[in-house]
């Protein structure tokens, strides 16, 4: 779909709110995997209780869990993001601003 162009086009105070709080949301998911990858590492290398060594730890690791975690923290994040971005098309389209709704829609097509 081609959009217009909105280079003079100034977003409403709701809407730049709501992209503050996507870009909050989006930096979330972003910490959520150095947590998820600092778990693991510090589970491997940190210490171990009852004098596991290393070596064990990195074989008890379940490497195929943590590829699944981090593969499902950026879909999860698109995907309220653009729950977001829909409920502020949603918002627009029934309050009538066609300009806005326009661009929460390709929002929401940036997210799908």
């Amino acid at each position: 779909m081609a959009y217009p162009n909105i280079k003079s086009f100034n977003l409403p105070t709701c809407c730049q709110n709501r992209i503050n709080q996507i870009n909050k949301k989006v930096a979330y998911g972003n910490a959520l995997q150095s947590v998820i990858t600092g778990g693991v590492l510090l589970n491997m290398f940190g210490p171990s209780p009852k004098g596991v060594c290393t070596v064990a730890a990195i074989q008890q690791t379940d490497f195929a869990a943590f590829a699944q975690a981090l593969q499902a923290v950026p879909i999860i994040t698109r995907a309220v993001a653009k729950k977001e971005c829909e409920q502020e098309w949603f918002n627009h389209i029934r309050g009538g601003s066609g300009q806005v709704a326009t661009f929460w829609k390709g929002m929401v097509d940036v997210f799908s």
